[in-house]
């Protein structure tokens, strides 16, 4: 016999249920409580501790027996409400709790991207020291908070994550397994970073020479101003569809005045909250790739601008870009959008199979050539996705030498000052749940990970020009030594410090 609530509404499973817990409804047992959503239990009645079993054997332990027993009775209780229903739904009860704790976590990863934006513009030999040493130690500091369990006598949840759920239900089994496993991955990205930071130390200049001219760029045709208001508001229109689409397909799965869904019924919600994300997930790519081009379209025209190119970018307005990339590529980025997260899996089974065969990689292959670096040749060239898409993948591999050093370590940075950002918020967030809410908050990972959502959102939103910027500047740079030599002739387009660096440190012209 089972009841369940959440505090204010009763709920019934399909089983019979007593007047009372404690009641006479639960003859020769007990009733024991078990903790299952928001501040609430649901009362189960199981096999009496003190009961003695007439056909135990004599050579069998009897409280064994009984715990056994304990453990049936509980399972046919709790079949009907420990769902992956009833779990999102608590999932959002703890996002809920934790709200104004997550406020405060958005704020201080608002300031650190700002921050780390602010240090990028002015000097950003010192934005890959300060990100690098910074995203590994909080990356570190987190690994072995999340793993400590695993490998030192440490309660990992006292110790960091709190954790209110009854260990008897599959949801808290689960928890208990996957945490340690999350924490080893926090350890890998740590672990990559120290990689990155030692193979690629003699080319951190080159990133930071890379960087600087991005900021140059970027500061020339004003979108470090433009950029960041332009996708953020699109970007939370989007979280919030998806919180309330997500709020209200819980409601209704879980809606206790009906009781529990029937098995149709759960599987329209699962595929409806599926099709729900996979949209929010297409939104959010075709917004990210709306603003790459939009950066793209701001570069190549710097770039193709001979010095001095102020006064040629007077023309080049963030109305006009968007005016260009709304009437004559965005029918390219909503295919490519479409195409990126279907194609990904199959071009890394494809990379990892020319690892594995030590075979290189074909250069009109439609799987390796899909990748965002069209939205470049898009921009530069007005052609179609698909010459596009090939244009920029074979110049790059033509280029390898340039792109391997230049573009790799610069979005290594880059990447690294997400890390930061997130990780400095996830801490913050935990810290906070601790102080103020140990026993509000039945999982504190869930608020954890979604604090760690918005610091990814929020990092992309100041961000994602300088990624796009970088990707640009290449992709023209690449086009440039193909096209001339640096005689008077056909002289270079480039800025005198990138070609200084590139041709110096990475490829000596022919004579």
């Amino acid at each position: 016999n089972v009841t369940a609530g959440n505090g204010n509404t009763p709920a019934t499973t399909t089983a019979t249920v007593a007047a009372s817990p404690g009641g006479d409804g639960c003859l020769r047992g007990d009733w024991q409580l078990v903790t299952m959503d928001y501040v609430s239990t649901f009362a189960a009645c199981l096999p009496a501790t003190t009961q003695r079993f007439e056909n135990a054997s004599t050579a069998a332990d009897p409280m064994s027996i009984q715990s056994q027993a304990q453990k049936a009775a509980l399972n046919a209780s709790v079949v009907g409400v420990d769902t992956v229903e009833r779990l999102v739904s608590n999932l959002l009860t703890d996002v809920f709790t934790a709200r104004y704790v997550l406020v405060v976590g958005i704020i201080i990863s608002t300031l650190v991207a700002y921050a780390l934006l602010m240090l990028l513009e002015k000097n950003a030999f010192r934005f890959n020291a300060a990100v690098l040493t910074g995203a590994f130690c909080v990356a570190g500091f987190l690994a072995m908070a999340l793993s400590a369990a695993t490998f030192i006598s440490l309660d990992t949840f006292d110790f960091f994550v709190i954790n209110n759920l009854d260990k008897r239900l599959t949801t808290a089994a689960l928890v208990y397994t996957v945490v340690p496993v999350l924490g080893c991955g926090v350890a890998a990205v740590a672990a990559l970073i120290v990689v990155y930071a030692v193979v690629w130390r003699k080319s951190l200049g080159t990133a930071a020479v890379f960087l600087d001219q991005a900021s140059a760029v970027l500061a020339d045709t004003r979108l470090l101003l433009h950029i960041p208001g332009l996708t953020l508001l699109p970007l939370v229109t989007v979280i919030a569809y998806t919180g309330i689409v997500a709020i209200y397909a819980s409601a209704f799965a879980s809606d206790r005045d009906r009781g529990e869904p029937e098995a149709g019924w759960r599987a329209v919600y699962r595929g409806a909250c599926l099709l729900h994300l996979a949209i929010a997930a297409w939104a959010t790519l075709i917004i990210v790739l709306v603003v790459r081009c939009l950066v793209s379209v701001h570069v190549c025209a710097w770039y193709w601008a001979r010095e001095p190119r102020g006064p040629k970018l007077v023309d080049v307005t963030l109305w006009w870009s968007l005016k260009r990339v709304f009437r004559y590529h965005l029918g390219s980025l909503l295919l490519l959008a479409v195409l990126m997260p279907v194609l990904y899996p199959a071009r890394l089974l494809r990379r990892f199979l020319c690892l594995l065969l030590a075979t290189s990689p074909s250069s009109t292959s439609w799987l390796l050539a899909c990748r965002p670096g069209a939205v470049c040749q898009i921009a530069l060239h007005g052609v179609s996705l698909r010459k596009a898409a090939f244009g920029a993948h074979q110049l790059k591999r033509r280029n390898a030498d340039i792109v391997g050093q230049c573009l790799g370590v610069s979005w290594g940075a880059l990447a690294a000052g997400s890390v930061f950002t997130i990780g400095v918020t996830v801490t913050a967030v935990v810290f906070m749940l601790h102080a103020f809410l140990p026993d509000d908050v039945y999982l504190a990972i869930v608020p954890a990970l979604v604090a760690a959502a918005a610091a990814a959102v929020i990092n992309a939103v100041f961000f994602t020009a300088y990624t796009e910027a970088i990707d640009s500047i290449l992709q023209c740079f690449c086009e440039d030594l193909e096209r001339n030599d640096g005689s008077a002739l056909r002289p270079y387009y480039m800025p005198a410090g990138l070609r200084q660096m590139v041709l110096e440190r990475i490829r000596v012209p022919p004579d």
